[in-house]
């Protein structure tokens, strides 16, 4: 009995993290998000397009990795695994950043970003729970369906410059090119001779919460 007293005092010991380390374990933020659909099939139309079947389907796992590191340095990873239609899984490094941020006003970013093309990818990422509507929009789809570059590797300037009555917000970026493939987001190296800018400013009157208006260039 003592020598299981004994161990359990061991293994209580041990599963403890030193002060200094469970600082940094605290640094640390793990979100994720899930979703399961039903999609119900008209069966005489179904036939005739070769699925005929109404079924469960697993949407996207989206696991988010966030630490805010001394310094005023960041890290934040968003890691997704996706169903796909030939019933195999596929998973996809969505967005992975080191930030430095002294300010709010100036914040400068490197890694692999959802390109400031607008409000909604700036926004939702790839968490459909938080969704304001059952989809993303046509133009703003990832991947295979995408119509525009909505992933970019670089490096990303951004912040907020606040007033009484309005706050100013930009975010300026410079990253590799779009490959071959409209969809391809070029994350290891540059087919292009050049390197894609970007520019998008806003204006967010504080008098209506919620509303930003600009315009973005690239």
């Amino acid at each position: 009995e003592a020598r299981v007293e004994e161990l359990e005092s061991e293994i209580e010991s041990s599963s403890k993290l030193s002060p200094e380390l469970r600082k940094w374990f605290d640094r640390l933020k793990i979100v994720g998000f899930a979703d399961v659909t039903f999609g119900a099939v008209d069966r005489e139309e179904g036939h005739e397009e070769g699925d005929d079947s109404s079924a469960f389907a697993l949407g996207t796992l989206d696991l988010t990795f966030a630490a805010d590191l001394p310094a005023h340095i960041s890290m934040l990873a968003e890691i997704a695994l996706e169903a796909e239609e030939d019933n195999e899984t596929e998973h996809d490094l969505e967005r992975l950043q080191i930030k430095y941020r002294p300010f709010d006003e100036l914040s400068i970013a490197a890694g692999r970003f959802h390109t400031a093309l607008g409000y909604w990818n700036q926004t939702w990422h790839h968490g459909r729970l938080l969704f304001k509507s059952l989809d993303r929009p046509d133009f703003y789809q990832f991947h295979d369906h995408a119509l525009l570059p909505t992933h970019m590797v670089g490096l990303q300037l951004e912040g907020t410059i606040s007033g009484a009555a309005l706050a100013f917000k930009y975010v300026a970026w410079v990253s590799n090119g779009r490959g071959k493939e409209h969809s391809e987001t070029q994350i290891a190296r540059d087919a292009n001779k050049s390197k894609a800018v970007g520019l998008n400013l806003g204006l967010e009157p504080r008098a209506i919460p919620g509303l930003v208006v600009g315009g973005m260039a690239t």
